[in-house]
């Protein structure tokens, strides 16, 4: 059975050029962060703000509901990085030391939209929006 499962991954590595699988599983984060962020800071009287922001209530309340589904995302976005960094020093390939910026870059970014939608599960999204026309206001 283990035989079989290396013949196939082997098989599915030669298939895949280097570093694709990193750059979909980074493209999917920045793309997740981009929808985030796009909901978070956004002024509250722009038109498609309710949306967003419940769209990404419910993204935020599907994520959560799997236990330990962000922590685990979390961890393999950090080893991605910590790996990266490690073939970054020593390999002398400035492509592998872009991904690796970039990886923390996502990585810090991760962490800090992870803060600003735990507030959005805990308030909800009426409250939410309360607050930011209150702060816009002064």
């Amino acid at each position: 059975m283990l035989m079989t499962f290396y013949t196939w991954a082997s098989g599915l590595y030669e298939i895949i050029p280097d570093y694709a699988l990193v750059d979909l599983i980074l493209a999917v984060y920045t793309f997740l962060h981009v929808f985030v962020a796009i909901s978070i800071f956004t002024v509250s009287d722009a038109f498609y703000k309710k949306a967003f922001v419940k769209i990404h209530y419910k993204l935020v309340k599907m994520f959560y509901e799997i236990p330990f589904l962000v922590q685990l995302m979390t961890l393999f976005l950090t080893v991605q990085a910590a790996g990266l960094c490690y073939l970054a020093t020593y390999n002398n390939d400035s492509v592998i030391a872009l991904r690796a910026v970039i990886s923390i870059y996502t990585w810090v970014c991760s962490i800090f939209l992870q803060r600003l939608s735990i507030g959005l599960a805990k308030l909800g999204v009426n409250r939410c929006m309360e607050i930011e026309q209150e702060i816009e206001i002064y």
